[in-house]
């Protein structure tokens, strides 16, 4: 504005609210930037973790995870900060990250750390409590996906109101009596009624005594679909495979076996 005697600048009022979400927004961003740089963490864990404890108002102002992998995939390539593989069971050191849950409850629930015959069993304490209260446990292990080092990651489902849950995780370097019956002895150290009425596994011989010396009274039975694997491994060792194969009336012999699971103990 302009008069004769002289100049005046007019100033306008800021009349915009601050945005209180930017400065969370970048609170999040350098967190994140933290935890791409000294996390092992794939970039998709990095991020849900970081943008789990925003509130939804700021979380809705972040770009997109397309985007934010690729910076947390440029930050790794420029510190190449990843520990190195381990090479031993004692070189084997779990993050802390995975030692909780998302929500920040304790994961991890033993970890023996022994070289030779490493168990860690992961299980949050509600788990357990759940796992307490369930009278029937059905147990198996699996090969093809636990991670280099280990044998097997062994998982504990808990029935109850007819429904089947996954409760325990383990990760055992061996199989043999002595890991079966650590693990069971420290579930009962966690929770001291743990006290299976039955439990159901495959036909692992460690496994099913171990049960049944750290559970007094349980009983153990095997599952019927490992019975009808090793029915059929029994086929292939004793070179009958291509008959089983053929032969329909030899097939259905063979079949018939199985079926015998289902028959009465005294019939």
């Amino acid at each position: 504005m302009t008069t004769k005697e002289a100049e005046v600048l007019k100033v306008s009022v800021h009349s915009h609210v601050a945005d209180k979400r930017k400065p969370e927004v970048r609170k999040a961003l350098s967190k994140m930037r933290e935890k791409a740089a000294t996390s092992s963490s794939p970039s998709r864990r990095v991020i849900r973790n970081v943008i789990a404890g925003m509130s939804k108002t700021a979380a809705v102002q972040m770009k997109s995870y397309e985007t934010l992998s690729r910076n947390v995939r440029r930050i790794r390539q420029k510190g190449n900060s990843l520990p190195s593989v381990p090479v031993t069971l004692a070189d084997f050191i779990l993050p802390e990250e995975y030692m909780v849950t998302l929500e920040g409850q304790q994961f991890l629930l033993h970890d023996n750390k022994d070289p030779f015959r490493r168990t860690m069993i992961f299980a949050t304490k509600e788990n357990i409590s759940f796992l307490a209260h369930c009278d029937e446990w059905y147990m198996d292990g699996t090969f093809d996906i636990c991670p280099p080092l280990f044998s097997q990651l062994y998982t504990i489902h808990g029935r109850r109101n007819n429904l089947h849950f996954p409760l325990v995780y383990v990760l055992a370097s061996k199989k043999d009596y002595f890991t079966y019956e650590g693990l069971f002895n420290q579930l009962k150290v966690a929770d001291k009624r743990l006290q299976p009425k039955k439990i159901m596994i495959d036909f692992e011989k460690a496994a099913h005594k171990a049960a049944e010396d750290v559970f007094e009274g349980v009983e153990v039975s095997g599952c019927f679909f490992h019975f009808c694997q090793c029915l059929y491994r029994k086929i292939q060792e004793c070179g009958l495979q291509k008959t089983y194969i053929e032969d329909a009336t030899f097939a259905m012999n063979m079949r018939c076996i199985a079926a015998l699971a289902f028959v009465p103990v005294h019939d």
